[in-house]
């Protein structure tokens, strides 16, 4: 009898020490001064099982991981807080006999000769494919594999659909920091970055080096110093083809602003000898056009070539040693490595640059709330959530965040908890589809009580400008910013005396498109008379500015003008350009 006592006393022990083990086993992790249990789910668990687990609730639970609302799989990484004095009971894990344990990592960032990741500027990042390496997760997000792994102890080298993992900044900056306890609030104490560029990804390269934006550079493009220049239209008007497309339409319309801009310089005193192009929408018709006629003694060449055409121009361009305006994309790889090329519309990553450096006052003293969804889409504009996040972090600005998602009956509640009454208020969506996009401000305008806050506003993205209309009240209600690199102000007089005198012209209106195509044809052609000749009509630009700037004197030249517009409650827009 008491040598079965012993055996069962002793049974108990093991057990207790593996249910331990097992315990210490899930990974930590720190963001903003918060622990948070990186958890990775086992087959025929629950999320009412996981919040009971953990001592929180299911809504809290998929609102951190709102993937969990198409249904709970097993292998995903489940981001979970930590309640303080409270254990997460031990279950036992199928299989775990026949695999080595996890390692305990009771901190959640690898500290590495007294120095740890800084909490403030870790990222998190969504598995959105169904099956993910962690090789190519680090290949895409520029960061080592190690890192992850130090990040997110435990981790598998394949993520299913819906997990996440926590990234450190994308460049890999580690500062001292101390805190007296896993609740502490974590500060930097590194000296403050100026240029908040480091907080952004790079520009995807070809061999060139990355754009970056010297604050001390805003050069002029070298002056021609005449009243008089050659120009050149190289335009996809498919004029042969008998079906009529929407973007010929538009490049067509493109041309007539071009035409009225050259009237109106002709009565100022500034003539210009213009040639148009069909170039089509292939590189054997642009390299024909360009073969067979005479260029020689051109100034400048506007020119709307898609990707198979444009590294063809760009070569043409360094050859013949000849201005090349581009006007239409902002993906451009070849602006970075030729110092003839003209970019009007610039890249994200510039833009982004202007917006958080050129009025980084906007963000001071706000309580700033991030509204995500589970539908967010990793493009270009996705890398502001990302810079931004960081850039506030590194000043030590509160930032709270928040998940959407369709039907979510606690969003409303959870978002007037977050708006402070003490402070403005400052609601930065993380960009997604226009679709999405439409429903999201609708939610956010209803769910936000004004009587709960102080004043509050939202951050919006370029397209916005397009939205529907029925959400044009609600940009006023919600007091948007809206940046871009392009506005039109239809009620001032210049601009209603151009679509005027378009349609006396043309005996057409302008198309309803975004942007303008006619008001930018007149804007570049008009401005490119100052830039490049040297001349100063002082036409004000109906809706796009230019403000050439060459980053690298072996690359191109980049459009850094970006406008903030600013809808108020008392249904008035205003714009401006940031300085």
């Amino acid at each position: 009898m008491k040598k079965a006592f012993i055996l069962t006393i002793a049974a108990l022990l093991t057990g207790m020490s593996a249910l331990l083990a097992q315990q210490a086993s899930i990974p930590l992790t720190v963001i903003n001064g918060k622990q948070y249990y990186q958890y990775q789910v086992q087959p025929k668990e629950t999320v009412y099982g996981l919040s009971r687990r953990f001592g929180i609730s299911q809504e809290q639970l998929i609102e951190l991981n709102p993937f969990l609302a198409a249904g709970m799989q097993t292998g995903q990484i489940l981001t979970i807080p930590v309640v303080q004095g409270l254990s997460p009971a031990p279950v036992q894990q199928p299989g775990t006999a026949d695999r080595p344990q996890t390692q305990a990592a009771p901190k959640a960032v690898a500290e590495e000769e007294g120095q740890e990741y800084q909490a403030g500027v870790a990222r998190v990042y969504l598995v959105t494919r169904r099956k993910e390496k962690i090789k190519d997760i680090a290949s895409w997000e520029k960061v080592s594999i190690e890192d992850i792994k130090r990040m997110n102890p435990g981790v598998p080298d394949v993520l299913v659909r819906g997990s996440q993992l926590i990234l450190p900044d994308v460049d890999d900056r580690r500062t001292a920091i101390t805190a007296t306890s896993p609740a502490d609030e974590v500060q930097p104490q590194a000296q403050q970055p100026q240029n908040v560029a480091s907080y952004l990804p790079s520009l995807p390269q070809t061999g060139e080096e990355t754009l970056f934006l010297p604050d001390e550079q805003q050069v002029l493009p070298p002056v021609v110093g005449k009243d008089h220049v050659r120009a050149v239209l190289l335009l996809p008007l498919q004029l042969s083809d008998s079906t009529s497309s929407q973007p010929t339409e538009r490049y067509i319309e493109f041309y007539e602003g071009v035409l009225l801009a050259v009237d109106t310089l002709k009565n100022l005193g500034f003539s210009t000898d213009l040639a148009v192009y069909d170039i089509g929408q292939t590189a054997f018709r642009l390299q024909q056009t360009l073969r067979n006629n005479d260029f020689s003694g051109t100034d400048y060449v506007i020119a709307a070539g898609n990707a198979d055409q444009i590294p063809l121009l760009s070569q043409w361009a360094r050859e013949q040693q000849v201005r090349l305006v581009l006007p239409f994309s902002s993906r451009i790889q070849e602006t970075a490595g030729n110092p003839y090329l003209y970019q009007v519309n610039p890249p994200q990553q510039l833009t982004q640059e202007r917006l958080l450096s050129g009025d980084a006052a906007f963000f001071q003293d706000k309580n700033i709330v991030f509204v995500r969804t589970w539908q967010e889409e990793k493009d270009e504009r996705y890398t502001l959530y990302q810079g931004l996040k960081g850039y506030l972090a590194a000043r030590g600005l509160p930032v709270r965040e928040i998940y959407e998602r369709e039907g979510m009956a606690s969003f409303p509640d959870s978002l007037n908890a977050h708006l402070s009454s003490q402070r403005e208020n400052l609601i930065i969506p993380v960009p997604t589809s226009m679709s999405a996009t439409n429903r999201l401000i609708s939610t956010i305008a209803a769910a936000y009580n004004p009587r709960l806050s102080g004043r509050t506003s939202i951050l919006g993205y370029p397209d916005w400008i397009a939205l529907s209309k029925n959400n044009l009240p609600l940009l006023y209600s919600l007091n948007a910013v809206i940046y871009g690199n392009f506005y039109a102000d239809f009620s001032r007089e210049e601009v209603r005396r151009f679509q005027l005198r378009f349609a006396l012209t043309f005996g057409k209106d302008i198309l309803n498109t975004f942007p303008r195509y006619a008001m930018m044809g007149y804007d570049i052609t008009t401005q490119l008379a100052d830039l490049f000749c040297g001349q100063q009509y002082g036409i004000r630009p109906l809706q796009h500015s230019l403000d050439f700037v060459q980053p690298d004197p072996a690359g191109g030249w980049y459009n850094r003008n970006v406008y903030i517009i600013r809808y108020s409650s008392d249904r008035k827009i205003t714009a401006s350009l940031l300085p």
